[in-house]
């Protein structure tokens, strides 16, 4: 069990990719709601166990610099797609919810959006944390993750 990770910790200086050859997200509602439901079920100070998820850290591209200096390895996610995907989406979602209100709130979404959707890279262009394989990765990036 030491293999055991937080959110926190798989995001760390990662920027994930799905490579071409794994299929694209096919998560439909079923799946979907049973994820939500074992979150809302979830009793306090407890953890959720996602699954399994097997990183390959890539060998092309050097490590990528966000503007703060803050440097990201490049792992092609081998096994966990479909959950990563899912929880970038979900967080996204919270992200954009939480734009709309208080300061603190502002405050929260904008340190989810940075650590787990997309940032700043050092030439200013946007650093997305995820990154779909060729069939769907314009549409996610320009028509999901968009503001």
């Amino acid at each position: 069990m030491d293999n055991l990770v937080s959110l926190d910790r798989l995001f760390f200086s990662r920027v994930f990719r799905v490579p071409d050859y794994q299929r694209g997200y096919s998560w439909e509602t079923r799946q979907i709601r049973e994820f939500l439901e074992d979150l809302e079920i979830l009793e306090d100070n407890r953890y959720h166990y996602a699954g399994t998820v097997v990183l390959h850290q890539t060998r092309s591209g050097s490590p990528q610099k966000d503007a703060e200096g803050n440097t990201y390895l490049h792992v092609d996610i081998v096994d966990g797609q479909q959950r990563i995907t899912t929880i970038v989406l979900l967080l996204d979602s919270i992200h954009k919810s939480l734009g709309g209100l208080s300061d603190r709130a502002k405050t929260l979404s904008h340190g989810i959006k940075k650590k787990y959707i997309s940032t700043q890279d050092i030439n200013e262009q946007p650093l997305y944390m995820l990154s779909l394989n060729e069939d769907t990765n314009h549409f996610f990036k320009n028509s999901v993750l968009t503001e």
